[in-house]
């Protein structure tokens, strides 16, 4: 086996507390973002709560990793991407390729993930973005929709099998781009009702609960390798 820790510069993107859905998912840049977090309740998240003067605000979070795979030459045969979580854990979460800019991770990066298209937001579907982007993770449950994280642990690791498509990246690229996102609301483009879609974890600031990739090659083995 090999693995490693996520690059130090991981974090969030949101559109905080908009006044409507459309403006909180069709949009270019976000509004708030951090790459020195240590850990979050809404890493992956979208939700709607009451605003004060009536009527409701609306929140997306989408957090993005980089893992360094330029030593894996060999095909992979498996990986799991561990991500501890943390308070939160009432959303259904996807793991999406993310394209290389979250390598300097900025505001313009709420929708660096690979595919992905926010143009026909209209909160009923159909700006759905299931079909357009990589899906990296593999459904955790027989009755979850394909790459559907649908259990996650607020306090512990929760492990992230990787699909095909991660692993002949993971053999043929120098980094591994990832995007968390919230299934339900954001990919699907699906208006929030409740407060309900939100999922915490820790990024690589963390000292005991760094994203972990773990990785076994065809024909070798690695013990305990940074990459």
């Amino acid at each position: 086996m090999i693995s490693g820790y996520s690059h130090l510069g991981d974090g969030y993107v949101t559109r905080f507390q908009q006044t409507t859905w459309g403006d909180a998912r069709n949009a270019a840049s976000g509004t708030n973002m951090s790459a020195n977090q240590v850990g979050h309740a809404h890493g992956a998240a979208a939700y709607r709560i009451p605003a004060r003067t009536g009527g409701f605000i609306f929140s997306i979070y989408r957090s993005f990793f980089n893992f360094d795979t330029s030593q894996i030459t060999k095909p992979v045969e498996s990986a799991t991407i561990k991500i501890h979580g943390f308070s939160e854990n009432s959303g259904d979460i996807i793991l999406a390729k993310a394209t290389s800019d979250i390598a300097i991770l900025g505001l313009a990066d709420f929708n660096a993930i690979d595919g992905w298209d926010y143009s026909l937001t209209d909160g009923l579907g159909s700006g759905t973005n299931e079909d357009n982007i990589t899906i990296y993770s593999v459904k955790d449950h027989v009755l979850a929709a394909e790459g559907v994280q649908s259990y996650w642990s607020d306090t512990s690791y929760n492990n992230i099998v990787l699909s095909t498509a991660a692993l002949s990246d993971i053999h043929l690229r120098d980094n591994l781009y990832v995007c968390l996102l919230n299934y339900t609301y954001d990919v699907l483009d699906i208006v929030p009702t409740d407060e309900t879609g939100k999922n915490g974890f820790y990024y690589a600031d963390s000292a005991g609960g760094k994203p972990i990739l773990e990785c076994h090659l065809h024909n070798a083995v690695f013990m305990g390798t940074n990459f």
